[in-house]
């Protein structure tokens, strides 16, 4: 299972180096506009931390939640126009056609909010679960609970892997204009599901790893006043929605 999902990983980072045009091509509006946005708010955000009043609250609130429909908007034409890229290979593409908002791109938007709420009660559900079993022994054993606490955030990272790769197959049926039933996409990730949980578990590494260099510079650049410089904060701030596509 492991080599398989290794392959899975490796042929997913094989794609985007070879339509590596494409990407930035698709990737950039998404970029630009996610980078200033980010650095904006942090910026504003930095100015007003010892004097935030209500208005401010507000409108920094405001701010926020037409950023993250801006960010679902744009996330969600991206999404579909790289999922046809992969599977409709000699379809003809644009930016300004997969920029254009259709009905596929709302419907795989609607999928996308569905999932989000379906991984609510299963990570709760699994949080019970893995409390129930752990806290007994931590209790008996009164040895330190930190241990404890990072298996069941391990476990619960797994469980939340494996429900994603139930659920996941509906994605690619919407954006090709096949819609796909959730229990549909259950049942031909039967016997798949660890597998591609493992290949979702093994794209991240990296990204992650790239993530956590960008947030280190991050913290490294802003000194001991705390304060980022404008320009420095757009360039980390671009490097880390490359990351994020």
């Amino acid at each position: 299972m492991l080599f398989r999902s290794v392959g899975i990983c490796r042929e997913a980072y094989a794609f985007v180096w070879e339509r590596r045009d494409v990407f930035w091509a698709l990737a950039f509006p998404g970029i630009v506009v996610f980078a200033f946005a980010e650095t904006i708010g942090g910026a504003i955000s930095e100015s007003h931390s010892e004097s935030m009043d209500t208005q401010t609250t507000v409108l920094m609130i405001l701010g926020a939640l037409i950023v993250a429909m801006t960010a679902l908007t744009l996330m969600t034409m991206y999404m579909v126009a790289w999922h046809r890229l992969y599977l409709l290979p000699d379809e003809g593409w644009s930016v300004r056609e997969s920029y254009r908002l259709n009905r596929r791109q709302v419907c795989f938007a609607w999928k996308y909010v569905v999932v989000f709420f379906r991984m609510i009660p299963s990570l709760l559900l699994a949080l019970v679960v893995i409390t129930i079993l752990v806290v007994p022994g931590l209790l008996v054993s009164r040895e330190s609970p930190e241990p404890f606490i990072v298996a069941m955030m391990c476990l619960s990272v797994i469980f939340l892997l494996v429900v994603m790769a139930r659920y996941m197959m509906v994605f690619p049926a919407v954006a090709i204009d096949r819609p796909l039933a959730f229990r549909d996409s259950i049942a031909l990730t039967e016997c798949n599901a660890m597998r591609l949980a493992a290949a979702i578990f093994l794209v991240a590494i990296p990204v992650s790893i790239l993530q956590w260099v960008v947030l280190s510079v991050t913290v490294f650049a802003m000194g001991d006043d705390g304060i980022l410089p404008l320009s420095v904060r757009l360039v980390l701030d671009v490097l880390d929605q490359i990351l994020q596509f």
